[in-house]
């Protein structure tokens, strides 16, 4: 026994004693005597975790965690950090590593969420340079998330970054201007109005947003004392007409377009809406006045189906008006409308009577839901003539649901743990699943001028608002937003599997709740999350040796197996009992185990197979095998074993076609090429096959040079062929190889 295989076995007698003092000199002295043993070391490093010893147990798990982040190992890396995170939550470098990390993996998602907590922690801190670094980290990752776009612009605003929060501001009510989505603009500037009392824009946007959702006497009162400090300023004039339109006050709104086209005369826009006001009224003499001094220009500008749809109103409304049929002959002549043509020179001069069909203003779908059209960006509004256009009938949109935010507050956690929540911001909730928590966005107190939003629909706490959004919401403006939202299904089960082996069941169970709730009939998702619950089960149920951090069901078989074919027969049972009894017994057992098992669980049916080989039921472990092969992940595994079992049975031919069918599988891993090469090489020497046997070896030694005792094999076989051994190779070569552990 050398000296590490004799620490090794004290160590675990200490472990078994419960004298974890002294299996951690064993261990420190192993790693003393091969630094570059992982498992040592991240056994060291638990062992200090459970004396309570946290300095030294973060500081071999960084040495575990560095060596696999350089190599590659993310996944890996990712669960010794999270190690360090568990034992110490308060040092930023870890979520900054595990951040890091996950985006490397391309898990979008997690690495947010560490994003997320490292905010937190500035914040506490009051490290604004810090916070601001971070949050364009995850802008920068994730660009279409507008929750980060306004936390960002909310936190440049409040470090003084004026141009660089409303640059961030204009740019998320562009995409919500582009989603219509009226109650998150109103939101949006709530927050910034009180950052930027002096921007008129911001108080003309919140103005609208009010009139639009309804109310709008608090929206004119917003705007008539901008009105009275700024009295040229055409976007405050245009919100106020459309106010007092959507109020029918339409004698003001009338006042307010002469204004405006005082300043924009040639404006068709604004005539079409002037005209509109003035049928609203019933002052049908006065619009026609106006479109009669204008239908030149409507024809020139092609504007004839609305002069058409003016005109035929007016006709009902103003009968036997010679101004108004004179000029439908010469829109009816240019449009070639020769039925209606027709009609009026039948007519003549005769009053034509009042057609019910037609008994509202030819606009009058231009109600009081409609949208303000001031342009998509409402900080461009003196450059160019104001677009007027009125829009077709929107329905107002239903309140959104409001709900409690929780908000992680003092130093951040780890995401598995169950942090200290305040249930006091209020989020706006979109019909989508989100994949993130919400950030909480604070309301600063708005200037004296700024009179004081309320609303019995949108309440506001004091103070602090949540702006909710889900990263579906604005998936339809880039074709690229998350799939990683959908993300990488096989990464995350990849990554829920690894946590659940390194007993970080939270960590596992969120990771397959996440998945589940993006994509509800995930199978793989659901299968870990039963297994996750079973293994708490079994760990809650008693203690689990110190050497092994997770259940093993093929270990537990053995164990039950042993137990009733090595148990004392009965004082009172006959003193010897048959074969074919012993059998029946067992056979009773397999079914009692059987009917325990998922038909779906090809982890059990895998571990349950290593089992009965190893106790020489081969038929029974190829039946498992064969269940297990319908997870794809262990399709080769399950090759390579049914294999063994057939070469147990001396089945060469069924052996033989079970690797090769192995071999066949894309998408082979090095390690199980070489695997199956070799153990093929070794059914062809029993098949007594030894150039077919060389053959397999080679290809073997061709993967991994130093694959178990390849090359002794390889020197064996030549030998007996009688082929002289190439660059003198030693017969011994293989012996200082890589001595594999096979799978049973």
């Amino acid at each position: 026994m050398t000296k590490k295989e004799k620490l090794l076995a004290s160590a675990q007698k200490s472990l078994q004693k419960g004298q974890i003092s002294k299996a951690i000199k064993d261990y420190q002295t192993l790693v003393d005597l091969d630094p570059k043993d992982l498992r040592n070391r991240q056994k060291l490093a638990e062992l200090y975790n459970r004396s309570k010893m946290p300095e030294q147990a973060i500081e071999e798990f960084q040495k575990v965690g560095k060596y696999y982040t350089d190599n590659g190992f993310f996944l890996k890396a990712i669960a010794v950090y999270k190690q360090i995170q568990r034992i110490d939550p308060n040092r930023p470098e870890v979520y900054l590593k595990l951040a890091e990390l996950n985006e490397k993996q391309g898990l979008i998602g997690n690495a947010l969420a560490e994003y997320r907590s490292l905010v937190a922690y500035h914040e506490k801190h009051g490290d604004t340079d810090g916070t601001m670094k971070v949050l364009l980290k995850m802008k920068d990752i994730d660009p279409e998330n507008l929750n980060i776009r306004v936390k960002l612009a909310e936190t440049f605003a409040k470090n003084g970054k004026r141009e660089e929060s409303l640059e961030d501001f204009r740019d998320v009510l562009k995409v919500l201007q582009a989603k219509k989505d009226n109650l998150k603009i109103l939101k949006l500037h709530e927050i910034f109005v009180g950052f930027f009392p002096e921007e008129i824009s911001l108080k003309i946007g919140l103005a609208q947003a009010l009139i639009l959702k309804g109310d709008v006497d608090k929206g004119l009162s917003l705007l008539e004392p901008l009105l009275e400090a700024n009295p040229s300023h055409e976007g405050i004039l245009l919100s106020l007409a459309e106010g007092y339109r959507k109020k029918g006050d339409h004698g003001r709104e009338e006042g307010l377009y002469s204004r405006l086209l005082a300043i924009y005369p040639g404006d068709l826009d604004l005539r079409e809406r002037q005209v509109q006001a003035f049928l609203d009224s019933g002052s049908f003499e006065r619009a026609l006045k106006v479109l009669e001094e204008i239908k030149a220009v409507f024809f020139e500008a092609n504007r004839i189906p609305k002069l058409r749809e003016y005109y035929e109103y007016l006709r009902n409304r103003l009968p036997g008006e010679d101004r108004v049929v004179a000029t439908l002959h010469s829109i009816y002549e240019v449009s070639g409308e020769g039925g209606k043509l027709f009609d009026i020179l039948a007519v003549g001069q005769a009053r034509p009577e009042i057609s019910e069909s037609v008994d509202t203003p030819p606009l009058a779908a231009v109600g009081a839901d409609d949208e303000l059209d001031l342009g998509e960006n409402p900080f461009e509004t003196a450059s160019e003539p104001i677009s007027t256009e009125p829009e077709l009938e929107v329905e107002e949109p239903e309140e959104m649901p409001l709900e409690f935010l929780l908000d992680v507050e003092g130093e951040p956690t780890p995401p598995a743990a169950d942090p200290t929540v305040v249930a006091d911001e209020l989020s706006l909730e979109l019909e989508v699943d989100d994949a993130f928590d919400d950030f909480d966005f604070d309301v600063p107190e708005a200037s004296s001028d700024v009179v004081p939003v309320e609303s019995e629909n949108l309440e506001l706490d004091d103070g602090e608002l949540s702006f909710s959004f889900d990263d579906d919401d604005v998936g339809d403006l880039s074709a690229d937003v998350e799939p990683q939202a959908a993300a990488d299904v096989t990464a995350q089960i990849e990554e829920a599997g690894f946590y659940l082996t390194q007993g970080l069941f939270d960590d596992a169970e969120r990771v397959c709740t996440d998945l589940l709730a993006s994509i509800p009939d995930c199978r793989e998702a659901e299968e870990l999350l039963l297994e996750i619950h079973s293994r708490r089960e079994k760990l809650s149920g008693g203690p689990v040796a110190a050497e092994d951090d997770f259940f093993n069901f093929s270990d537990e078989v053995m164990a039950e197996v042993e137990e009733a074919l090595e148990s004392p027969t009965p004082t009172s049972a006959a003193p010897k009992k048959s074969r074919h009894a012993m059998e029946g017994d067992f056979s009773q057992f397999k079914k009692g185990v059987e009917a325990q098992i998922d038909s779906d669980d090809a982890e059990t049916h895998f571990n349950l197979g290593i089992a009965y080989r190893e106790m020489g039921l081969i038929d029974d472990a190829l039946g498992e095998f064969d269940h297990a092969m319908g997870d794809p992940s262990r399709r080769v595994d399950c090759l390579t074993l049914k294999g063994i079992c057939l070469l147990d049975k001396n089945n060469l031919e069924g052996a033989e076609a079970s690797f090769k069918l192995a071999l066949a599988t894309p998408g082979l891993a090095e390690t199980q090429r070489s695997s199956l090469y070799y153990e093929l090489g070794l059914l062809y020497e029993v098949w007594d096959r030894p150039l077919d046997a060389l053959d397999s070896f080679q290809s073997a030694a061709d993967v991994d040079l130093f694959f178990r005792n390849v090359q002794e094999k390889i020197h064996e076989l030549r030998s007996r062929l009688g082929m002289e051994e190439e660059n003198g190779g030693d017969s011994k070569a293989g012996k200082g190889g890589k001595d594999r552990v096979s799978y049973v």
